[in-house]
């Protein structure tokens, strides 16, 4: 059942996994397409972010349960350690799965490891310098 905010600040933590979509081409969240092309649509924070858990999600074991705590990661990406629910980390998390970067599964957060490339439309909205020497 997907979930669009399972937010509890009783639960400081969010259980994190990956998942790759069937599409080509598909960039992962640390690729310079997403650097560049990405960022003047989701923000630094939510690269960042994207980056850090891609990060974890390739480090760990497939069967392992990543859990990370809010304000650890916030903290890490330089947002403080709030979690409320209008913290800086809320709203980087959920941005990023307005942009289908991400989508809530229950009570987990997972993360593309394929972003799409950009429509036509989203790619002429972005500043000339963003698009300048990106290959697709």
């Amino acid at each position: 059942m997907a979930m669009t905010n399972p937010w509890n600040p009783e639960h400081p933590t969010v259980v994190v996994a990956g998942w790759w979509p069937n599409r080509a081409p598909a960039h992962h969240p640390a690729s310079v397409y997403v650097e560049r092309m990405w960022l003047p649509l989701v923000g630094p924070s939510a690269i960042c972010t994207a980056r850090l858990l891609a990060d974890l999600i390739e480090d760990s074991n497939p069967d392992d349960r990543i859990e990370v705590d809010l304000a650890d990661l916030s903290a890490a990406i330089g947002l403080g350690t709030s979690i409320g629910a209008n913290s800086k980390i809320h709203s980087t998390l959920r941005r990023l799965t307005r942009f289908r970067c991400a989508y809530w599964f229950d009570d987990q957060f997972e993360l593309s490891m394929g972003w799409r490339e950009l429509t036509t439309r989203e790619r002429d909205r972005l500043p000339r310098l963003a698009v300048e020497g990106v290959r697709s």
